[in-house]
């Protein structure tokens, strides 16, 4: 294993965990067998050798669920190949239910479960009594059982992949530790070592705790910090059954495991620990952290209520151990978005050894076909902002992600932690009229507003919650009147210069050689034809062009245009996000208002839908683009930051004349949803075809100069679709749809919601899905057959339409 280190390389995985291991095993068995894998001490030594190994598959994601049942398969599949124990058995998962609440999110868990081909159980209390006869059940609801999950062994499970990609030729270097990361003119990776150089194409960044320290070598931000995870091993305990399921106690915010007739207990406690305050030692090998019972008391308490036995045996040992966590609790995967061929697969926020064989063959598959192959956007490295790597940003939100890691996921649940720190020009205005913010990749967005100067509650709930009539009313402005929504979010993107439309063309499915003030929406499209992003584009200048998209998609498409760019081409990508606010000012009395404020006319003859013009309203000079994310007539002003307040405080003086309301983003997602508008990152992702999506139009497939993806674009546009996004609405106002919900035509299972809300202007649920076409006849009978959504549990019928049943035809956003 530790023969002499080679020179050069296709391919360096730093650090010699789970993951590592990982992504060595899986591009070696790829074919690349020209990978080395660096380890500073020995493999496991790091955070991967004290986990508790617990295999659960269902995730938050439908892709972080098929990524876990992957990994627990590959294990199984390993131990026969190599030999090497790994220690997997499939005993279950037993989650438990203490509250009314709790018990509604177990069963919506099982219709999530159920879309990802997950079998689960819903048990009641005497059944969990009858598999765990040491459980105390006196306060449970109920419980949900998943019995395909298990255990395994991390050092046995990281030394099998090992093993195995060593088999298929890849290179393993330990005690060999990595002091600088360079990278040269022509793009290859210069990697100094103690044992010596080594040269490579691409780097994958592998290396845990030490993660953001590496990747500061090369300015990559690795958002994420190490908390101190503690957990106990009894001494051998009488009754337990080595087939007994692991334990999910979410109430008490606790986990149980069997291990060898001993129990092993942890959990997320709600004041975690960071770690650590300075530097990781040098010589931090197989380390554990010293015990801490004061802190780690909670839990026993907990668990002393649970399983009344553990007050009978002894504690062989408290374990703790450094463990990674992200600012929203979901790992970090993918290309480094300013710095080509450097990758990471870091922060698995305590569930490393349950993700990483997946994590393994995405991250490769990446490597290899440079993109993503699956949908990956909701783990993908690119999705954080730079801000999310601040050393203070990660002390104050980390801790708050470790406490809520076992609470109840209501919708529309908001972070506290850490917030107030990327506010728009107008946001002290608009808390002023009685917004409540969500976060947005940092940015304070208007959720609702509250009554002004009235205390608003916002109780979270699986039914209607408490700022639904706020909600209703704000949407109603919008349809009837005119409302203002603060869109300063949105990721801005100015390319210019004399090859900017060469690479527009390049990358865009339609013919971005528009006039000047013109506005087009386009995708754009990887090489398999498949969604990589959306944006809206502005000509503003024979040279240049300005590219909007939402704000979670930022960085994935700077990332995709700078990828794009040809090398010696006279073109710049520059970001102007933080130079413009944004106010979109929408409904049928948006005009009437606007002119009143504007020496520019605005009647649809002087200036129509999908047109843009500089106007002045009070002492501010915006772009006003004819476009509305509401189905609305409407204007969206891109304002200079400094100037931006101004802009809202003259609109607003003349706002009652007019029946002017704020309006806020809860209201934008139940306006747009009526009118079947796709929000990227919900209803179409890097998996969907444009026909798929219902966006045949934004390809031009007649469009002379070639752009990526249109080869296999026209290949999959004279084939059957494998689905087809649908708009699905239920006419019982009581059933709440919140998405990831099960898609049933008849008993057959055909599809998902994508993303969903109340309509308030129809008065029903309304949401997009996908359904799994079977045929052509299929293709045209979609809207005529019955279809039914799986809510808690319950097959709730649902009327499909591939339009939108609110004006299908447009005719009020072009009026």
């Amino acid at each position: 294993m530790n023969s002499s280190l080679l020179r050069s390389a296709q391919t360096v995985i730093i650090g010699g965990g789970v993951m590592g291991c990982s992504v060595l095993y899986h591009l070696a068995r790829s074919g690349m067998s020209d990978v080395v894998l660096l380890e500073r001490k020995s493999l496991t030594s790091g955070t991967t050798w004290h986990a508790a190994g617990l295999l659960a598959q269902l995730r938050s994601s439908k892709t972080q669920t098929e990524l876990a049942r992957y990994s627990i398969n590959l294990y199984e599949q390993l131990e026969a190949e190599t030999g090497q124990q790994t220690g997997v058995r499939r005993n279950g998962t037993l989650c438990l239910a203490q509250t009314s609440e709790r018990w509604i999110e177990l069963k919506r868990r099982a219709d999530q479960a159920v879309v990802c081909g997950l079998e689960t159980v819903l048990v009641t209390k005497s059944d969990i009594k009858s598999m765990w006869p040491l459980m105390n059940v006196d306060d449970l609801v109920g419980g949900l059982l998943i019995p395909s999950d298990g255990q395994g062994d991390p050092t046995g499970i990281t030394l099998a992949l090992a093993k195995s990609a060593r088999r298929h030729g890849a290179h393993i270097k330990e005690n060999c530790l990595v002091t600088k990361i360079a990278q040269s003119n022509s793009g290859a990776w210069d990697i100094e070592t103690t044992d010596g150089p080594i040269t490579c194409e691409t780097v994958v960044n592998c290396s845990g705790i030490w993660a953001p320290e590496l990747a500061r070598l090369n300015g990559v931000s690795v958002p994420l910090h190490a908390v101190e995870h503690m957990y106990v091993v009894t001494e051998p305990m009488e009754g337990l059954d080595r087939g007994l399921p692991s334990v999910r106690d979410y109430d008490n915010s606790i986990y149980l495991k069997e291990d060898a007739g001993r129990l092993i207990m942890g959990g997320n406690e709600p004041n975690a620990k960071l770690w650590p305050a300075a530097k990781i030692p040098d010589n931090f090998e197989f380390t554990l952290l010293p015990e801490d019972w004061n802190h780690f008391e909670i839990f026993m308490d907990q668990a002393l209520s649970r399983v009344p036995a553990l007050g009978e045996i002894g504690i062989r040992q408290l374990l703790v151990g450094p463990e990674s966590f992200t600012p929203d609790g979901k790992y970090l995967l993918g290309e480094a978005p300013n710095c080509r061929g450097y990758f990471v697969a870091a922060g698995f926020n305590s569930i490393g050894i349950a993700s990483a064989g997946g994590a393994g063959l995405a991250l490769g598959q990446w490597i290899i076909e440079g993109e993503p192959t699956m949908d990956l956007s909701d783990v993908d490295i690119r999705r954080f902002p730079d801000m999310a790597g601040n050393t203070h940003f990660l002390k104050e939100r980390i801790p708050e992600i470790v406490a809520t890691g076992f609470a109840i996921h209501f919708p529309h649940y908001q972070l506290t932690s850490a917030r107030d720190i990327r506010r728009s020009p107008v946001h002290i205005r608009l808390s002023e009229q009685g917004a409540c913010f969500d976060q947005a990749v940092g940015w304070e967005r208007p959720e609702y507003f509250a009554i002004p100067g009235k205390k608003h509650r916002n109780s979270h709930s699986f039914n209607h919650p408490s700022w639904f009539d706020r909600v209703a009313r704000e949407h109603q402005a919008v349809r009837q009147a005119v409302g203002i929504l603060d869109l300063t979010s949105f990721s801005k993107i100015q390319v210019c210069g004399a090859d900017a439309l060469a690479l527009l063309q390049k990358t865009c499915s339609r013919n971005i050689d528009i006039p000047i003030d013109r506005v087009i929406y386009t995708l754009m499209l990887n090489v398999k034809g498949l969604i990589t992003c959306d944006a809206t584009i502005t000509r503003t200048k024979y040279d240049t062009f300005l590219l909007v998209t939402g704000a979670k998609n930022h960085k994935v498409l700077v990332h995709y245009l700078t990828h794009h760019a040809e090398k010696n081409g006279n073109v710049s990508i520059v970001d102007l996000t933080s130079a413009f606010g944004v106010l979109g000012v929408m409904g049928p009395q948006s005009r009437e208002m606007l002119q009143s404020l504007s020496d520019v006319e605005l009647s649809n003859q002087a200036f129509p839908f999908l047109y843009s013009k500089e106007i002045d309203i009070g002492f501010g000079r915006c772009r006003a683009t004819r476009i509305s994310y509401a189905g609305e007539l409407g204007w969206e002003l891109y304002i200079p930051t400094e100037f931006a307040l101004s802009v809202y405080d003259t609109i607003a003086a003349i706002g009652s004349r007019f029946d002017l309301c704020d309006v806020g983003f809860q209201a934008l997602d139940s306006l747009r949803l009526e009118c079947g508008f796709r929000h990227f990152g919900h209803d179409i992702a890097n998996t969907d075809t444009p026909q798929e999506a219902g966006l045949e139009f934004t390809v031009d497939h007649l469009k002379k100069s070639p752009f990526l993806g249109k080869e296999a674009y026209l290949k999959t546009r004279s084939e059957l679709p494998r689905q087809r996004l649908l708009t699905f609405t239920i006419d019982d106002p009581s059933y709440l749809l919140l998405g990831n919900e099960p898609i049933y035509q008849e008993n057959r299972l055909v599809g998902s919601i994508t993303s969903s809300a109340f309509g308030h202007t129809i008065g029903k649920s309304v949401a997009l899905g996908y359904v799994k076409l079977k045929d052509q006849d299929d293709l045209t009978s979609l809207p005529h057959n019955s279809f039914y959504v799986g809510i808690s549990g319950e097959k709730v019928s649902a009327l499909a339409s591939s339009i939108s049943p609110y004006d299908p035809s447009r005719r009020r956003l072009r009026s």
